[in-house]
């Protein structure tokens, strides 16, 4: 590539710190087109400053032009929840994976307990799950009662000194960026994070879903676990 094109800004918001972006397919029955089915067809669920307040939605027809939803109820995907474990604010994480069972997504998404980093068992950022409604994915079916993954790894902690002598940026951190389907399971993905804001590493996690148990209350047949680390990805191509 040796020339680019610069367009500005590209999500309808004064302030931005990421997105998790989730294109819908051409043949998909159940993302809607302009004019019609709520919204529009591919979303972006976007980060509205660093200290993980809100998580806002935008929407598109073609992936480039972006706007904010006119039903305000569509316009915020998910805040902090007080007493929570994410009382503190959230974030976005990668993009959102459609789950085999039921067509909904999960969303993989991150919290940041501010800075300077005070100690606590959540740690400076931790994470979370949510589940998306396969039609309407502005819509939160399920959501974590407790953090899936926290800080708990020496590449994640930098308990050992690691810091102190410059390989660990920020202690206590693990903050979501990247999630994939395991082929040939059903519902097992990979979540690559960030650990310490100084490696890469990965952790495999299922969704359990009981369909004999989906009533109204969807979000009682649910649950994502477990979230452990598998390998420190560093090295990893």
């Amino acid at each position: 590539m040796s020339s680019w094109t610069f367009h500005g800004a590209v999500f309808p918001f004064s302030y931005t710190s990421g997105a998790a972006l989730l294109f819908r397919d051409d043949d998909d029955d159940d993302a809607p087109s302009s004019g019609g089915g709520g919204g529009l067809r591919h979303l972006a669920f976007v980060c509205n400053s660093n200290t993980a307040d809100t998580i806002f939605v935008a929407e598109s027809d073609d992936g480039l032009n972006w706007t904010i939803p006119q039903d305000p109820s569509r316009r915020v995907l998910m805040k902090g929840r007080p007493g929570c474990w994410d009382a503190h604010g959230v974030a976005a994480g990668p993009q959102p994976e459609r789950l085999s069972a039921t067509g909904d997504y999960l969303l993989i998404y991150n919290i940041d307990t501010g800075w300077p980093y005070k100690p606590n068992p959540l740690g400076r950022c931790a994470i979370g799950w949510a589940i998306l409604d396969g039609k309407d994915p502005t819509q939160v079916v399920a959501r974590s009662t407790q953090p899936l993954l926290t800080a708990t790894q020496s590449w994640e902690t930098c308990n050992n000194g690691e810091h102190e002598n410059g390989t660990c940026q920020v202690p206590m951190v693990v903050f979501a960026s990247g999630l994939r389907p395991i082929p040939g399971t059903e519902n097992e993905f990979l979540v690559f994070y960030g650990g310490a804001d100084t490696v890469v590493a990965v952790s495999r996690i299922k969704v359990n879903i009981n369909t004999s148990d989906q009533g109204e209350d969807r979000a009682s047949s649910i649950s994502v676990g477990p979230g452990n680390v598998f390998a420190n990805a560093t090295t990893l191509a």
